[in-house]
């Protein structure tokens, strides 16, 4: 998030993976994920973050979110949420991507 929030999207994209839970893979970013999370993060800049949620349960389906504000006028700024999935694979973590196709633990529904 700090990297988003200085602009270096790009350095910021290279910490993301995705995770298979049905082959229990991590991948880093296909080039077509990468690209959407590229203009994503280009029309809505990070401006303030804070974590406002966090849970792990499991080693391959975790929860990790943050409320960034995004705009000029931070008091006032519109606010969206980043969901994501730290997982640990071969004894190493990874910041993966949380897809709407993956559950949440119960407690953020």
């Amino acid at each position: 998030m700090t990297y988003l929030k200085e602009g270096q999207i790009d350095l910021a994209l290279d910490m993301l993976c995705t995770y298979d839970d049905s082959l229990k893979e991590v991948s880093p970013l296909s080039e077509e994920l990468r690209s959407s999370y590229k203009r994503k993060f280009t029309m809505i800049p990070v401006k303030e973050f804070e974590m406002s949620y966090f849970s792990f349960s499991e080693e391959g389906l975790n929860d990790l979110k943050y409320n960034v504000s995004f705009g000029a006028d931070i008091e006032g700024a519109p606010r969206t949420s980043y969901m994501f999935n730290p997982v640990k694979n071969d004894g190493v973590w990874h910041l993966c991507v949380k897809s709407s196709m993956q559950d949440v633990d119960e407690l953020m529904r």
